[in-house]
Order: C-alpha cells, then structure tokens, then sequence
C-alpha cells in the first residue's frame, strides 16, 4: 500500500491478453454461471455467487494463483500466468458472477411471467395488466409458465423455445446496462483514483495475491504468512459446521447469528458474526463502515417507532421487503429471514 491509501500494482505484468488467458477466463465464467446455481437450487446448499461480493470469483482466483501456479512454477516454470494475464482473468469472473447473483438474475426471471402465472378472475390482471406487457418481456406459453413455476415432469425437456425472445430482449439489455456502467467508471476514474484516491476493498486481496514471489521462493509472501491461513482455517471450519449438520443433524452446528424483538415484537433486530463482513470492513476505513452500521440502525429505530404509533410503512408488505404481521410471524417460527437485515453493518454485528 502507498502512504496516499492506493494498493501498489504488482510489478512484472509480462503478457496481458492471451489466447489460453481468454479460454480459461471463459470457462470459469462459465462455471460461475452454472455450477453455484446448481448447487444453490438443486442441492439448496450455499453459492459461491450468491451476492455482489463476487466470493466465487476470489475463491477459483485463489486457488489459480495458490495451486495451479505455484504447481506450473515448480515443473515448468515459462507456462506459468503472468501478472497481466491474471489481471485478464480475474477481471472476466468479477464481471461475469455478479450476474446469476441474487441482485440481478436470479430476481429478475422469476418475475418475467408472474403476471401471467398469477392472473385469476378475481384480479383481473388478464384484462388490465396482461394488455400492457410487451410481448417480448416474458413467455406467454401458459405450459412453459407452468413448468417454470411448478416444475415439469421428468419425461419433458424445458421449453426454450417459449424463453428465446425475453432472454434475447433482455440479454441486449443487460449488455448495455454493463456498457453504461463501464463507460460511467472510466468517466469517474481520475477523480476517484488521482484525486479521492479510493481504496477499493474489494481488489486488495486479489492484488495481494499476483504479487510474484521473491527469488528462491516457490509462493508468494502473501501465501507465505501464517496469519492467512488462521483467517481461512477459522471460517472453514465454523461454516463446514453448517453444511455438516444440514446432511448429518447429529453434527452440531456452530451458531453464528441470533436475534429478539424490540418495540413490543414489531421489529426484529439480528446480530451476525459475519467472516465476509469482518474482511470487508477491515479493508473499509473506518468513516464508510461506521455510516453503514449507523444508518442502518437508524433506519431500524425509525421503523419500531413507527410501528408503535401505528404508521404502516408502504411496501412492508411487499416479497422482496419483508414486515407485517406474516413475516413477523415466520419470524418467530422460523428465525429472520435474511432479506431483512444489511449484513455489512459492521466488522462484527449486522443489527
């Protein structure tokens, strides 16, 4: 790190874009597409690419710089990625992961043919929404929506035919709103690099991780201190907990979170031990985590006062919001739903 807060950049960049570095950045593009979210669905374990946190993209990244380099570095050491090549790669899952993540995809097609699927007579949607809806916003096969929200049986193979249009309408969508985003950060790039000289947590560990080893060493000085591989022992083995007890319910789980209810029962306040949120907020300085946990139990208290005087916030009851009488009720049976709370509120506790 510089004395100004900017991360220095590994020397030795060498090749950037490569052939063998764009194939290997397509297939683990690929994987993060696919592979967690089978995983999420199918098994209902956790993701790697659950959120915008991009921990699938850090994770196959450590383990190309810590195993498959450090293995190309002791039999052959001209096949191993260069600096600038890894920089290729690890720009190509960043962007590819944030995708099929929770704050995009993976809540914006199940939305796509919700009008359709869940028009009935009572609410007349056929006749006062569905006429509104461009053709090409969803799939209009009533078998296809059926399947989707359903399920189809297991001699049936899934309509594509009835998804081409909306994912192709919507794939030009998603390019260009990429396209803006990119275009927005080379805009705002000299202010936020030369001028504010921003942090960027989030490329810290990465950049640590290119770092080239010093001569007569085989790992990188990263690799090489005892104290990283404490922080990931400790996590592995308090979360492997939790996958353990979901198979075997004889293990015991390693609890991480709980909660109670203030403002006579109306408002539920959570305190996690969060590792991602403890790496984050390391890297943060201390003002940004400070106004994230802030402002978030303010938003809290404002809610329970309201709640007392009688208020109904609007949209509480909404899917994607949580609150009211259900969702305080799922509470008490089943725990908080995570939607509720902001699990980057602090080093420690998101309340």
């Amino acid at each position: 790190m510089t004395t100004q807060g900017q991360p220095d950049l590994p020397a030795g960049g060498g090749r950037v874009f490569t052939v063998r570095a764009f194939l290997l950045g397509c297939l683990l593009t690929a994987f993060l597409g696919t592979g967690p979210l089978y995983v999420q669905f199918v098994h209902h374990t956790a993701p790697l690419n659950a959120d915008s946190i991009t921990a699938g993209a850090v994770f196959l990244f450590f383990l190309l710089t810590f195993v498959v380099n450090t293995a190309l570095r002791k039999i052959h050491p001209p096949w191993v990625f260069t600096t600038g090549e890894l920089v290729v790669i690890y720009t190509m899952m960043i962007v590819a992961s944030t995708i099929p993540t929770k704050t995009l995809m993976a809540n914006m097609i199940p939305v796509l043919p919700g009008a359709s699927y869940y028009a009935t007579p009572e609410n007349e949607w056929a006749e006062l929404i569905l006429p509104l809806i461009p053709d090409w916003i969803g799939p209009h096969d009533p078998l296809a929506i059926k399947y989707f929200y359903e399920g189809a049986p297991s001699h049936v193979s899934v309509p594509w035919g009835a998804w081409l249009v909306p994912f192709a309408a919507w794939g030009i969508f998603i390019a260009s709103f990429f396209a803006v985003m990119i275009s927005s950060m080379v805009i705002v790039r000299r202010q936020w690099v030369e001028h504010e000289r921003l942090v960027f947590p989030l490329t810290q560990v990465p950049l640590e991780m290119l770092r080239p080893p010093q001569t007569g060493h085989i790992l990188g000085s990263l690799f090489r201190q005892p104290l990283l591989w404490v922080g990931i022992a400790l996590p592995w083995i308090v979360l492997s907990t939790h996958g353990l007890h979901a198979y075997f319910n004889y293990i015991p789980r390693i609890e991480t979170n709980t909660y109670f209810e203030l403002f006579r029962d109306t408002t539920p306040f959570r305190i996690l031990l969060s590792f991602s949120v403890i790496g984050f907020t390391y890297l943060v300085n201390l003002e940004i985590g400070f106004s994230l946990w802030f402002f978030h139990v303010l938003m809290k208290l404002q809610s329970g006062l309201l709640n007392i005087i009688g208020y109904d916030i609007p949209g509480r009851e909404e899917v994607f919001v949580g609150g009211g009488e259900r969702s305080r009720s799922a509470t008490r049976q089943w725990g908080p739903p995570s939607h509720w709370f902001c699990s980057s509120c602090g080093p420690v506790a998101g309340i």
